[in-house]
């Protein structure tokens, strides 16, 4: 029996993984040009208190700022400290969101850019966790609960 060499593994690899791959990213590039932010929500993850900034900007022209006080996970780990935003536009748009927490120069800042989403999205931005005291990380979920679901 012939052992394949090095390179003929990594070039059936390769190929193999763009094939498995094509899918997933035709479907992530669905993505839409315009996005309605349904819900921005923050759960701080870590035993330290923060002041959360988030800013909406949208074709690079601020749209939305906001700062809120958030509470410290509870000791035991039980309870995060979360809090809900209102007051962004609820219209679609070309939105980028960008969150820093405390006096983080902007160079540190997170930035997530909704035309990367579905044309309705739910952001959640956590801070910090196990080994990223005070990092921030936003993620957000495809598309929205059907109307009847969402609150009034």
């Amino acid at each position: 029996m012939m052992i394949p060499s090095r390179r003929r593994l990594l070039q059936v690899s390769g190929v193999s993984l763009v094939a498995a791959g094509a899918g997933c990213v035709s479907l992530q590039s669905l993505g839409s040009e315009e996005t309605r932010l349904e819900r921005l929500e923050v759960v701080n993850s870590d035993t330290t208190a923060y002041t959360i900034h988030v800013l909406m900007a949208e074709n690079g022209d601020p749209a939305y700022f906001d700062s809120q006080e958030l509470d410290a996970r509870s000791d035991d780990g039980d309870e995060a400290g979360n809090v809900v935003f209102d007051g962004y536009p609820d219209e679609t748009g070309s939105y980028t969101i960008y969150s820093w927490v405390d006096d983080q120069p902007p160079e540190e800042w997170s930035e997530f850019d909704t035309t990367e989403r579905d044309a309705c999205t739910e952001v959640t931005i956590t801070v910090g966790g196990p080994d990223r005291t005070g990092d921030i990380v936003i993620r957000s979920t495809d598309g929205c609960p059907p109307d009847d679901e969402t609150e009034s």
